[in-house]
C-alpha cells in the first residue's frame, strides 16, 4: 500500500519524533506495552526530558498529570503495582500537552469503575478542544461516548457519520463483523429509533407508552 499521512497539514515524514509527540498522543492497548520506567514520575518524565524540557518544567506537567489522573501520591511507586496502569498509560502521554489523542482499547482489562473512569477523562480532553479518537470495538462505549464514528472494512472505510446515523445501517455494521448494542438493537426493532443509552432507551419507552 501506498501514501502518506499527514498532521495539521504536514506530511509525517518531515517531522521529527519530538515534533509529533506534541501534536499526537498514543495510549498503547495494553499499559505494559507502552510503561517501562521504575517509578510512576519517571514515566511521566520520559519524554518531557527526552525532548529537551526543562526539569522546572517537567516537575509541573508531571505534577499537572498526576492530579488530574488521580495518581497524586503515587510518584515513587513502580508502575507495574499499580492497579490503574491505563491511567498512568494516558498521564504519560498527557505529559506531552499533546493536541490529538488516539487511544486503542481504552477499556480492555479495566473494571467498570476504572472504564468510567478512563472514557469521562477522555470526555473532559474533548470538552477542553483536544481531539480524541478511540479505536474499539467495544459498540456501548462507541454508543455512549462517539460523536463521530468511522468504521473500517479490511482497511477501508465503509461508514463515517454520526454515532446516530452509523447505528442505524445494522447491516453494515455486520458487513465489519460489528452490531449494535443490545439497547440500541432493542429499540431499533420495537421504534424503529437508535436509543444509544440504556436513559435514552428508557425516555423512548416513555414516550410511546
Amino acid at each position: 500500500m501506498r501514501g502518506s499521512v499527514k498532521v495539521f497539514g504536514r506530511d509525517t515524514r518531515e517531522l521529527s519524533a519530538n515534533e509529533l509527540a506534541f501534536k499526537v498522543g498514543f495510549v498503547y492497548q495494553n499499559p505494559d506495552h507502552q510503561l517501562f520506567c521504575s517509578t510512576v514520575y519517571e514515566e511521566c518524565a520520559y519524554a518531557l526530558r527526552n525532548a529537551g524540557l526543562s526539569e522546572e518544567e517537567v516537575r509541573e506537567r508531571v505534577k499537572e498529570v498526576l492530579e488530574r489522573v488521580g495518581l497524586a501520591g503515587l510518584e515513587d511507586v513502580p508502575p507495574y503495582f499499580l492497579s490503574k496502569g491505563q491511567r498512568l498509560a494516558v498521564a504519560a502521554v498527557l505529559a506531552m500537552r499533546p493536541e490529538v489523542v488516539v487511544v486503542d482499547e481504552p477499556t480492555t482489562g479495566q473494571d467498570y469503575e476504572q472504564s468510567r473512569y478512563v472514557m469521562e477523562l477522555l470526555r473532559s480532553l474533548h470538552e477542553e478542544g483536544r481531539t480524541v479518537i478511540v479505536v474499539t470495538h467495544n459498540m456501548r462505549l462507541v454508543a455512549e461516548y462517539a460523536e463521530r464514528v468511522v468504521v473500517l472494512r479490511g482497511g477501508v472505510v465503509v461508514a463515517d457519520g454520526p454515532t446516530r446515523e452509523v447505528m442505524k445501517d445494522v447491516d453494515l455494521l455486520a458487513s465489519a463483523s460489528l452490531a449494535p448494542p443490545p439497547v440500541t438493537a432493542l429499540t431499533l426493532e420495537l421504534f424503529g429509533v437508535p436509543a444509544l443509552t440504556v436513559a435514552e432507551a428508557v425516555a423512548l419507552v416513555g414516550e410511546r407508552a
